[in-house]
């Protein structure tokens, strides 16, 4: 059985996001971050205000990339404050629920 996570991560991968940049293109500028352009770097910006939260979601959850990941939000804080805090906050508690409830299958079963 699929997880919910690659679910996602299949679904925000195969489409293009409304910036026109792809999940995979900006995982490939965060890797690089902070050595990006600053073209790349307002592609990012433009990605991360936009994104729908499945869009968001392989980032956040791919430790490889949580470093370059945090860093960008830290530098970005004041254009992404609102739509990325919400949306990490929503996320999460997606995540904490699913967990929740795994446990409690689990100790029913």
């Amino acid at each position: 059985m699929a997880s919910l996570t690659n679910v996602l991560q299949h679904h925000a991968v195969s489409r293009q996001a409304p910036t026109g940049a792809s999940v995979e293109a900006v995982a490939r500028m965060l890797r690089r971050y902070p050595h990006v352009t600053d073209e790349e770097e307002a592609s990012m910006v433009k990605f991360m205000k936009s994104a729908r939260y499945v869009e968001i979601v392989p980032l956040i959850s791919d430790r490889a990339l949580a470093r370059q990941f945090d860093l960008f939000v830290k530098h970005h804080r004041r254009e992404l404050d609102s739509g990325i805090r919400y949306g990490i906050a929503t996320i999460a508690l997606a995540f904490s629920l699913v967990a929740i409830f795994a446990l409690i299958s689990n100790q029913v079963a």
